[in-house]
């Protein structure tokens, strides 16, 4: 896995069956280790999907929010700005301008 998951956003199916948060598995997301509780489940021939969220900045909130802008100064009295912002949710995208 990488640093930065969004909480609670993994899936974890091992030979079929989604395995469960907290009883058969733990998640630090901070810096994105699965520990699986019970070895026994997964076998040398086991077949695992991981899936999971993550933010870009390695933060736990739920949006990371990207603000760009620029400035061009016509004069000394005069410039010309703007600013776009991007909120950036798991499974969403907003764009602000």
């Amino acid at each position: 896995m990488r640093p930065g998951i969004v909480a609670h956003s993994e899936k974890i199916i091992v030979d079929r069956v989604i395995l469960k948060s907290e009883s058969d598995y733990v998640t630090d997301y901070g810096i994105g280790i699965l520990t699986v509780k019970n070895e026994s489940i997964i076998k040398e021939t086991s077949a695992l999907d991981v899936s999971y969220d993550y933010s870009m900045f390695g933060t736990q909130a739920k949006s990371t929010l990207i603000v760009a802008g620029g400035r061009l100064n016509l004069t000394d009295n005069v410039s010309l700005s703007t600013r776009i912002l991007y909120n950036f949710m798991a499974g969403k995208a907003v764009l602000l301008i």
